[in-house]
């Protein structure tokens, strides 16, 4: 079980531009699974990523990374579960 709520997640690579820089730091809900529109962190392909949910279907988070030509998302490595989702990054 996760007793504090929040942890700090450094942004990195450029798949996230311009919402996200390399090297920000965003601040996580460790207790949230995300809606559809809210940037989560979870982990994928052996490493943690930071993507948007573009759309939820049957507990599963499709997602996306803002900058279209520098990012993968579900159409690449799948659907993201909530077993491997680290947390919502708030605001």
């Amino acid at each position: 079980m996760r007793w504090f709520p929040f942890e700090i997640y450094k942004v990195e690579g450029e798949s996230m531009l311009p919402t996200l820089v390399p090297g920000q730091r965003v601040i996580i809900n460790k207790w949230s699974k995300g809606a559809k529109g809210d940037l989560i962190v979870f982990y994928a392909q052996g490493r943690t990523m930071i993507k948007r949910i573009s759309h939820i279907e049957k507990e599963q988070r499709y997602v996306t990374g803002d900058n279209a030509s520098k990012s993968t998302g579900s159409e690449e490595f799948g659907k993201v579960s909530p077993q491997v989702i680290i947390g919502r990054v708030l605001g």
